[in-house]
């Protein structure tokens, strides 16, 4: 699905890959065979989420990954990465026609509301 979506990413536009899963062959291991299979896309690094979202520092992983567990964060097991588009489309006009321009983490926020509430 994600090998499916991504050419369907504006460059520079982002999309957030997330499941409610802890296990590396659905989150890391997906990822990693998208990156190899499509090299346009890059997933966004630790610095700049962080600079981009930093109360959500804690959540994020020395990979760039959004982590939460059930037995660090008190709620579900969740993974997310950030992929950015690389290359430019040249036909003309079909940016508009692009089913994700920009995907950030307003939803991954919503969820860790409760978490961030009690982070300093």
């Amino acid at each position: 699905m994600l090998l499916n979506a991504l050419p369907a990413l504006a460059s520079g536009g982002r999309l957030v890959y997330a499941t409610c899963s802890l296990e590396p062959e659905e989150n890391e291991g997906v990822v990693e065979k998208v990156l190899n299979e499509q090299p346009a896309f890059r997933v966004l690094t630790v610095t700049k989420l962080a600079l981009a979202h930093p109360r959500l520092v804690p959540l994020f992983d020395s990979g760039g990954y959004f982590r939460t567990r059930p037995d660090q964060h008190a709620m579900d097991g969740f993974n997310a990465a950030v992929f950015v588009g690389g290359k430019t489309d040249s036909r003309p006009g079909l940016h508009v026609k692009r089913l994700f321009r920009h995907v950030d983490f307003l939803s991954l926020w919503e969820i860790v509301t409760g978490f961030l509430s009690g982070v300093s």
